[in-house]
């Protein structure tokens, strides 16, 4: 006697494979959908942070710059100028110095808008900070006593020799090799600073003299600043 399955029995077993089919393929489509709509709202995500990341960046440099070039004409109006009559560009330096120390005071200690890593020593600070406050209120005097002699616009292209005195510096105290190519650009960065400043009809030698030494002074304080980065990092 041969056993044969029933016919709608097999077409009930055809419909329930096939609906356990489609639900299953369902399944998987409404995962990789998921998964896919996921990717790119993380992509997406990551897209918008790294904008305004770099959207704030930029918002930062060119508030340092007008800052910057704000506290440039301010101290040109305030020292050497016949309305003011403030010939006292120590005093200033010191006022400078004080309103800077009192802000990061707030910041850091009472209103802790940022956050200060522990870890200072007392070695790092006598090592690393001081000598990086001393060269950073050395360039303020020496900048602010500049603009008693020569104009600002002269005194800024002095200042752009700045990379050149840096190059030096670095190489002096070990941290970079000198090498032809850097050489050749840094001597082309000085003789375009000799050429603009050769049409200069009022030449101060003195303010010259000073604005140089704020210039060395800037370069000393990014190589302490960078040693120091470098000692808190390892």
């Amino acid at each position: 006697m041969v056993f044969r399955p029933h016919p709608k029995k097999n077409e009930r077993v055809k419909c329930e494979v096939e609906e356990s089919t489609t639900i299953i393929n369902r399944s998987r489509y409404f995962c990789q959908s998921k998964k896919h709509k996921f990717s790119e709202k993380v992509g997406s995500n990551r897209m918008a942070k790294t904008i305004r990341e770099g959207a704030l960046t930029y918002i930062y440099i060119l508030l340092y710059i007008f800052l910057s070039s704000s506290q440039i004409f301010f101290n040109k109006w305030v020292l050497p100028s016949k309305q003011i009559n403030f010939p006292y560009p120590l005093g200033s330096t010191l006022l400078h110095m004080v309103f800077s120390s009192v802000l990061c005071f707030l910041l850091t200690k009472v209103f802790k808008i940022m956050n200060v890593e522990e870890g200072m020593t007392l070695d790092i600070y006598t090592t690393s900070v001081i000598p990086t406050g001393a060269m950073f209120a050395m360039t303020l005097w020496l900048g602010n006593t500049a603009y008693m002699y020569i104009s600002v616009a002269f005194a800024q292209m002095l200042k752009a020799i700045m990379p050149v005195a840096v190059f030096i510096l670095r190489v002096a105290a070990g941290l970079e090799l000198m090498s032809c190519r850097m050489f050749f650009i840094m001597s082309l960065i000085s003789f375009g600073i000799l050429v603009a400043s050769y049409g200069e009809v009022n030449v101060n030698w003195i303010g010259v003299v000073y604005q140089m030494g704020s210039v060395v002074g800037e370069a000393l304080r990014l190589i302490f600043m960078e040693i120091f980065v470098k000692r808190v990092s390892n």
